[in-house]
């Protein structure tokens, strides 16, 4: 089994939590704002890293769902429930009210009662501006704003956000933290994802005749954990609470904390597997899941940072075959053009490698709708006498009207049979 240093019980694990709760909610918040991803329901697009990605290339959406799969896999595998302890924002709302509840407490007479109301009001804020945070990931936090500043809410947007909002002033009032006890769909998922690697809290047993018995571990578990229980809790958030108490507690009297964080779990058993971690905590799973998930990062990354405005796609027409009629050889092409911007486009289409007015385009300028797929053909009539049999390639290229530098071209081929 690996352990920390034993001077872990006094590293700033509260503030430095604190720090990265407030990073993340901060993050949760600008992330529409900012364009690093949001869903556009109206626009049926989403937005990714500032770049509009239309649901109908479900590829982006596959590799999406396989990178948070693999990250909570490998996140949970190496470091248990760190995610609820350190990022969830249910843990950061509870938490939050928490505190405001035990500040609230400790008041007597009137302040005690402006407390309660400017926690009411508080919370009905909270629910309102959480409400509207979710809704700035479905539809565009500008039109959104726009929307509520002149008072012109669609029914489904005042539902949407009165639900959310109801949802979360309940979850603050009555549920908190019990909701990751009993209903965490992530938390029951752990138990299948843990291993004898995972990080979790460790009461030192060989030190257990310097414990006071004050039970403040206990106390500030926000899971209501007994930490001194050498038994696997699964409940465990990893949020070091219980590490920063005990370490309180028994400094003033000289004494290093006995909480800390350990990867794995002391066992009479397996002690080849238990030598093993000592040098590497990091199980076979875990590095499995961590390689593939970087992997699926690099792909999606560089998929969306590469990806082209538009896409052109040539292909024969199936229903016309290449035929000689009067000394001419004759042949039709499908253009596909998909518009991947969120305005509308035209496009100008044209052919290059094949004699001048052989090729022409029907229309000569295809006008594609935001997110949208348009077709043209290209008919080709060629001078018999002027090529010779064999393969002929030529290339189809378009470019955009109203943004310049928009512009795509694929490569085709004609066939052009031998005299019979």
């Amino acid at each position: 089994m690996t352990t920390m240093p034993r001077t872990q019980a006094a590293w700033p694990w509260r503030p430095a939590r604190r720090l990265v709760q407030i990073t993340f909610a901060a993050l949760l918040v600008a992330a529409p704002i900012l364009g690093l991803f949001r869903i556009d329901l109206p626009g049926r697009y989403m937005v990714i890293l500032d770049r509009p990605v239309w649901l109908q290339e479900f590829y982006f959406l596959l590799l999406l769902s396989l990178m948070f799969v693999f990250f909570f896999t490998a996140a949970t595998l190496v470091l248990g429930r760190v995610w609820c302890g350190w990022l969830c924002p249910q843990t950061i709302l509870s938490e939050a009210a928490n505190r405001a509840e035990g500040f609230i407490q400790k008041q007597r007479g009137p302040t005690r009662a402006l407390g309660i109301a400017l926690a009411a009001l508080a919370l009905v804020g909270l629910g309102l501006g959480t409400g509207f945070v979710t809704l700035s990931y479905l539809v565009n936090p500008g039109d959104l704003w726009a929307m509520l500043s002149e008072g012109r809410w669609p029914t489904v947007l005042w539902l949407a956000g009165g639900v959310t909002a109801a949802a979360i002033i309940a979850d603050i009032a009555l549920l908190r933290h019990k909701f990751c006890q009993v209903a965490c769909p992530y938390g029951m998922m752990q138990a299948f994802l843990t291993d004898q690697n995972t990080l979790r809290i460790r009461f030192l047993t060989e030190r257990a005749k310097d414990c006071i018995n004050c039970y403040r571990c206990s106390l500030v578990c926000p899971m209501a954990l007994e930490p001194r229980k050498q038994q696997l809790q699964l409940e465990c958030i990893n949020c070091a609470e219980c590490v920063v108490a005990c370490e309180e507690e028994l400094r003033p009297a000289g004494l290093a904390g006995l909480v800390e964080f350990s990867f794995g779990q002391r066992t009479p058993w397996r002690k080849q597997e238990q030598a093993r971690s000592r040098r590497f905590p990091l199980s076979g799973k875990a590095l499995v899941a961590s390689a593939v998930f970087v992997a699926y990062t690099v792909a999606f990354v560089y998929l969306v940072l590469t990806r082209a405005p538009v896409a052109l796609r040539v292909a024969a027409e199936p229903q016309r075959q290449v035929e000689v009629v009067g000394g001419l050889v004759r042949a039709a092409y499908r253009v596909e053009v998909t518009n991947r911007t969120t305005a509308p486009d035209a496009y100008t289409i044209s052919v290059v490698g094949l004699p001048e007015g052989t090729a022409r385009a029907m229309p000569a300028v295809l006008a594609v709708a935001a997110g949208q797929e348009a077709r043209a053909t290209v008919e080709v009539a060629l001078p018999r006498a002027a090529v010779g049999q064999g393969l002929h390639a030529f290339t189809v290229r378009i470019a955009s009207l109203n943004h310049g530098g928009q512009e795509a071209e694929e490569a085709a081929s004609l066939f052009v049979p031998g005299e019979y």
